[in-house]
């Protein structure tokens, strides 16, 4: 059985470095890095429809993400969700 990985990592981490999800992503050989380009230390819990759908589609079906594929946060950070100035986008690189 082939163990399909996914990191989800946001480019703005307190406590981790993005660089850290970049080279544990290169050991890990066959993972597949989801890029939140976004704040917070867990990209599952910053608002993200894209994020949710990428990780969504993986634990439903295994389906990976596209190789390169960033998200944004759908509230940036320090606003109310009425105040949100963007929703979350999928983009490929």
């Amino acid at each position: 059985m082939e163990l399909l990985l996914v990191v989800h990592f946001a480019t703005y981490d307190p406590a981790t470095p993005y660089q850290s999800a970049q080279a544990m992503v290169r050991q890990l050989h066959d993972a597949r890095l989801l890029t939140l380009d976004g704040y917070g230390h867990t990209a599952l819990e910053n608002p993200s429809s894209c994020i949710n759908a990428h990780a969504a589609r993986y634990f439903l079906t295994g389906a990976l993400p596209p190789v390169g594929a960033r998200c944004t946060q759908d509230v940036p950070p320090f606003t109310t969700p009425s105040r949100a100035t963007h929703a979350g986008t999928i983009t490929v690189r």
